[in-house]
């Protein structure tokens, strides 16, 4: 059995000299950072509101070999959707919105299929926006000079995805709205407002909501690993990302937000718990997501964390409140998991966020023909050219999604797929389990297939073997 984990270390931070302590975890982000490619790394590891331990890898410019430090300025891309969050929330105190008031009555010239999309769903991603930067047509259009005007123009002739609170479905449509929302009853620009309720009363001096051709000091540049080497990737106008996703900051400054989360100092405690809570859509269901933050558990841990991927970057922040425990991780590589990284360390704090192993041994095959049918519909996936009817009705919602289309994307970015190799195959009932390992490039993933009993598949989940 392999641990989804590249080495699972005793809790050593309790009984050895702190020093020994950071040299081990010097080496998790040294090793991590080589394995990903990433040019820079940044890390910081805090337990009851104290940065116990924190490191920095690698380069902020390549090309000038400017070390990244924890003074660097780096772009955080959706994680800044919190403070996006946090501000509507601020306005909620104050009694100037209602989450369950409509949009439409603050934001005029909306299309009429909007009326129904009240705040609450734009916050938690009910809303059945699709995701603008994913419509034909945006390529051409961030190319050009951003306005709210222009993005409305753009966005408003597209039908929503099903009826507001039916479903969740993460996109960015619905913050970059609830960042107009927020400049309409503000009657400012969206980064003066940030600046006044969240970045200087926390004292985040680098943090602020930027534009693509501000000059900002200590900005960190961002890359992309493809061909075999490291390459500047295209810049995208910040202007277009508006309250989705414009933010830079540092990990000093995003160490003193995390350490404000549950603090009165920014909102009522009834208001950091309805941040945390999961949607509840129409049919009472639960989502994995809250205001700002994705909502998960870890062997019965809950964590709060939040993935940010824009040009050239990739962040991540996992708050563990039942240990005491938070991960900030920041890199200039759109290719790098910054999520495998903060787990990682997580688990190297605290071997009890380790999940089962997973089996690695070949097994004999008892169907090869529908694992060669697997293994195309996994390639044709990551390619982007998969067959919709080789999937359950009612899965393709999440594999055909934005946030499914992008995942298997991201994947593809790893490199070459291969080594398709059975581990586990069960039947119950009507329903078939086959879980393979493969590769993508150097890393290790496993993937496990429901199959009904019309040989499509109900259920798909892939991880990366760590």
């Amino acid at each position: 059995m392999l641990q989804r984990s590249l080495l699972v270390l005793p809790l050593i931070f309790a009984v050895v000299p702190h020093a020994i302590a950071q040299q081990a975890l010097d080496k998790i982000v040294q090793d991590a950072a080589v394995k990903a490619k990433a040019p820079g790394v940044v890390v910081a590891v805090i337990r009851n509101n104290k940065v116990e331990f924190s490191t920095s890898t690698g380069f902020a410019d390549l090309e000038n070999l400017v070390p990244v430090t924890s003074a660097s300025v780096f772009q955080i891309g959706s994680m800044g959707k919190q403070f996006t969050a946090t501000a509507i929330m601020m306005l909620v105190e104050e009694r100037r919105i209602a989450l369950d008031e409509p949009i439409s009555k603050y934001v005029t010239n909306l299309p009429e299929g909007w009326r129904q999309i009240k705040i609450r769903h734009l916050l938690n991603h009910t809303s059945g926006l699709p995701e603008y930067n994913s419509m034909p047509g945006f390529g051409t259009l961030a190319t050009t000079k951003a306005t709210h005007d222009k993005w409305l123009a753009f966005v408003r002739e597209a039908p929503l995805q099903f009826k507001p609170g039916d479903d969740m479905q993460y996109t960015n449509t619905g913050y970059y709205l609830l960042g107009i929302l927020i400049e309409t009853i503000t009657k400012e620009p969206l980064r003066v407002t940030l600046n006044r309720l969240i970045f200087d009363p926390l004292e985040m001096r680098s943090t602020d909501l930027y534009s693509h051709n501000e000059i900002v000091p200590k900005r960190v540049r961002g890359y992309i690993f493809a061909s075999d080497r490291q390459q500047n990737i295209g810049q995208f106008d910040l202007d277009w990302a508006f309250a989705a996703g414009a933010i830079l900051s540092t990990m000093d400054d995003l160490v003193r937000w995390v350490n404000a989360q549950g603090s009165t100092k920014l909102l009522k405690a009834e208001s950091w718990k309805a941040i945390w809570a999961p949607a509840v859509l129409n049919n009472g269901d639960l989502s994995g997501y809250g205001f700002g933050w994705r909502l998960a558990t870890n062997n019965g841990n809950s964590v709060i964390h939040h993935g940010g991927k824009i040009a050239g970057f990739s962040a991540q922040i996992a708050r563990y409140p039942d240990k005491d425990l938070a991960i900030i991780v920041l890199t200039n590589s759109f290719t790098a998991d910054a999520k495998g990284i903060a787990v990682k360390i997580a688990r190297h704090f605290d071997p009890s966020l380790e999940p089962p192993g997973t089996p690695t041994d070949p097994i004999p095959d008892p169907s090869p023909k529908l694992s060669a049918k697997l293994e195309s519909v996994l390639k044709q996936l990551l390619a982007g050219s998969a067959d919709r009817n080789d999937f359950e009705e009612g899965f393709r919602k999440d594999i055909f999604s934005e946030e499914g289309i992008k995942g298997a994307k991201d994947l593809s970015s790893f490199g070459a797929f291969s080594t398709f190799v059975l581990v586990v195959a069960s039947e119950e009932k009507a329903a078939k389990n086959r879980v393979f390992t493969f590769k993508i490039g150097l890393e290790d993933f496993v993937a496990d297939f429901t199959i009904d009993a019309n040989l499509r598949i109900s259920r798909l989940s892939i991880s990366r073997i760590r």
